[in-house]
């Protein structure tokens, strides 16, 4: 279980055990596609052979042991996970307000959100709006719908030909990932298949900073085994 080669999950999670989005995304609504993300992506191309083992890898797997054995790990489907849906030409077209004190912007303007979505129910409401045909993904931070109008605490848009990681943060995620990033689709779990990284919640992301490819975080914990945002893990081959 060292830190090294074919298969990597991505760390993603904030201040708490379940506080981001995690893993599993779904919708009745969304039909299979081609892969989400160039092949360059981080999230596609797996770790090269001979990969240098971080030097802390042991200390690091002791404490993803500690955390199984206290509360044991889960694939979130109703909640903390992130609703998908799909848009087309026909679908209705909202300027979003962005309310957070941290927003880099105060609208996103002419955003394709189908009737029938709905957010999260959790607290970081996420919600993300595929769009094939012109390769956008829409992503939503505490997407909100009443009175007819949508607003959300932030949003951002991401190319689906490209990394899943935005360049400058700005993410829905602490860590600067896309929200369909690592996300497990229906039609993997048939097939019985996930050609891609994960991304998994964790209480003790540190406070010393991310490394590639995250490109941002929110973790807090000064824990010698925290993992740093962006860590990447190699499961048992």
């Amino acid at each position: 279980a060292d830190l090294a080669a074919t298969l990597r999950v991505a760390v993603t999670a904030s201040n708490g055990y379940g506080s981001q989005s995690a893993t599993s995304g779904s919708s009745s609504v969304v039909t299979p596609g081609p892969p989400l993300y160039a092949a360059t992506s981080p999230f596609n191309s797996p770790i090269p052979s001979g990969a240098a083992v971080d030097p802390n890898s042991s200390l690091y797997i002791a404490g993803l042991r500690e955390v199984h054995d206290q509360r044991g790990f889960t694939i979130s489907l109703g909640n903390w996970t992130v609703p998908v849906y799909e848009s087309n030409a026909a679908t209705p077209r909202y300027d979003v307000e962005l309310t957070e004190p941290w927003r880099g912007a105060n609208w996103m303007m002419g955003v394709p959100i189908p009737s029938g979505a709905a957010p999260d129910p959790e607290a970081d409401g996420h919600m993300t709006v595929l769009d094939r045909a012109t390769g956008c993904e829409f992503d939503f931070y505490r997407a909100r719908h009443e009175a007819g109008r949508w607003t959300a605490g932030w949003a951002n848009t991401v190319r689906t030909t490209e990394s899943g990681v935005h360049p400058y943060g700005y993410s829905m995620r602490g860590s600067g990932f896309a929200n369909l990033a690592g996300v497990i689709w229906p039609q993997e779990l048939r097939s019985g298949e996930i050609k891609h990284a994960l991304i998994f919640s964790y209480p003790y992301t540190s406070a010393l900073g991310a490394v590639e490819p995250a490109t941002e975080t929110d973790g807090q914990s000064l824990r010698g085994d925290a993992l740093p945002e962006g860590a990447r893990l190699q499961l048992d081959p």
